[in-house]
Order: C-alpha cells, then sequence, then structure tokens
C-alpha cells in the first residue's frame, strides 16, 4: 500500500508540472522512506532505553518538515496547492473531527437544552473532560459519539492519526495556554512530542 500511494503522489507531482526526477525528489521526502532516515536514527533506535518503533516518530517529524517547507516554496510561487491540502489533513486531526462531533454529529443526536437551544460544549467543558480521561487520550483526538449531563462517550482517533505526535504536542500546548498554565504547556507540550519516541508501546 506504500508504494501504491507514493506512485500516485509522484503522479500528481507530474501533473502540475513537476518533472519525473523533481517528483521522484519530492516523494521520498514527504512520504516516509525508511531508507532515508539520517544515520543517527538506526543508532538512536538500537539505545535498549528508546521507543520499540523509534524510526516511525522520526520519520513523520522529518516528513512534516519537509512537507512544509515544500508547501511554503510552492506558495511563494503563487501556488497554493500543497499549502491548501496540508492545512487541511492538519485541520481535520488537529480540530476538524472534534468539530463535526460537537456539531454535525451533535445535531443528529439532538444535543439540546431545555430551552431548545442547541448545546455546544464550551472550552472549560472540554479541558474539564480531559482532565478525567486517561493519561495517554489527555491531549488526543477525541470524537464525542454521546454525551449527557452524567457520562461522555468518545473514540480516541489518535490511533488512526500519523500525525499524533505533532497535533497531540500542538494540543497540549493549546490547553495549557487556555488553562493559564503556560510552563505547564510548554512542559507537556514537548512531553507529548518526545512520548512517542520513549513509549514502549509503539
Amino acid at each position: 500500500m506504500d508504494d501504491i500511494w507514493k506512485l500516485y503522489g509522484w503522479f500528481n507531482e507530474m501533473k502540475f508540472g513537476k518533472t519525473a526526477e523533481e517528483a521522484a525528489v519530492i516523494v521520498r521526502k514527504i512520504y516516509p522512506t525508511y531508507s532515508t532516515l539520517p544515520r543517527y536514527t538506526d543508532l538512536i533506535r538500537r539505545f535498549p532505553l528508546i521507543g520499540t518503533f523509534f524510526s516511525f516518530p522520526a520519520s513523520v517529524a522529518i516528513v512534516g518538515k519537509n512537507a512544509i517547507k515544500y508547501a511554503i516554496e510552492d506558495a511563494a510561487k503563487g501556488n497554493f496547492r500543497r499549502m491548501i491540502g496540508l492545512s487541511t489533513a492538519m485541520g481535520a486531526t488537529g480540530g476538524g473531527a472534534a468539530y463535526i462531533g460537537d456539531r454535525v454529529w451533535g445535531t443528529f443526536k439532538n444535543w439540546k437544552d431545555d430551552d431548545d437551544t442547541y448545546k455546544v460544549m464550551n472550552d472549560q467543558e472540554v479541558l474539564a473532560m480531559r482532565e478525567l480521561v486517561a493519561p495517554w487520550e489527555k491531549n488526543s483526538q477525541l470524537f464525542i459519539v454521546d454525551r449527557n449531563e452524567e457520562e461522555i462517550s468518545f473514540i480516541d482517533l489518535g490511533y488512526t492519526d500519523p500525525w499524533a505526535s505533532l497535533t497531540n504536542s500542538y494540543r497540549a500546548l493549546k490547553f495549557g495556554i487556555k488553562d493559564d498554565k503556560i510552563d505547564e504547556a510548554v512542559f507537556e507540550s514537548a512531553q507529548e512530542f518526545l512520548e512517542p519516541f520513549l513509549s514502549e508501546g509503539l
């Protein structure tokens, strides 16, 4: 499946004016290609205290950096296609699913107050909810499927999000700032970013 998507990306780059060689270079840099990871990642992952699949989060960080670089370069030339696509993808994993869960799904589930107005979870309610979930879900992308006065049911989308190591770090910073805990937010954001590299769960 990885090869299929890389071929799709290669043809797509050429469709928008890249040569075959240019398209190949871009695809190798913006799709996970473990053989191109820096040598230090191979040395670090052999260290016994490092996570069991160090290469994946390292690849996500490098691919993310390269994708942003190419998006900025294209935007400077007047081509915003890559910037829009990247913003849409990161927006969906960074907050889009939560918006859909609370608005669209909420309308379907008839989440309304006694006066028949639609009830949206405010920032304080979201922060309070995240204080009660499991520690590893605190900054994950949570899709709320049901809620009432006593309980909230949700799906943790972090397990299917390849950008989770980056978006979880962003959410940790965002929620901490909203809660006026900037120092803690910076520390927790860094901890979220580093956790996949050190976790035994990968």
